[in-house]
């Protein structure tokens, strides 16, 4: 997946998540829609780990999220934006925990956001 990215110029989103989570099933929702496939497609390689229960001290994955750039996690969805050549995360911790009202956030603003992470991007 690195490579990948790395190759064709993508951004990795890592999107620390859970299927019984409403957000995550929400933002994984709103990702398969013509308009984001659009915008992953051509700027992303999205990659879904599975968290667990953060909330309940059931979290998966919680190693890897912390050396990625993000620690403390207390509710799903997180999604992170790194640079593969480097591993640097993009976004702030703050922004990548942010996630967690997704089900109830406009297409518009989730899109704007995500877009705004894309390789020349602001």
């Amino acid at each position: 997946m690195r490579v990948g990215a790395i190759l064709h110029g993508k951004r990795l989103v890592a999107i620390f998540g859970a299927n019984w989570c409403h957000d995550s099933r929400a933002l994984a929702g709103w990702l398969e829609t013509p308009r984001f496939r659009a915008l992953t497609d051509k700027h992303f390689i999205v990659v879904y780990i599975d968290a667990g229960r953060p909330q309940d001290s059931a979290g998966r994955n919680m190693a890897l999220a912390a050396r990625l750039g993000v620690s403390d996690i207390e509710g799903t969805p997180n999604l992170l934006v790194l640079d593969p050549a480097n591993g640097k995360l993009l976004n702030t911790p703050e922004s990548a925990k942010g996630w967690r009202d997704a089900a109830s956030r406009s297409a518009d603003a989730i899109f704007d956001e995500l877009a705004s992470y894309a390789p020349g991007a602001g």
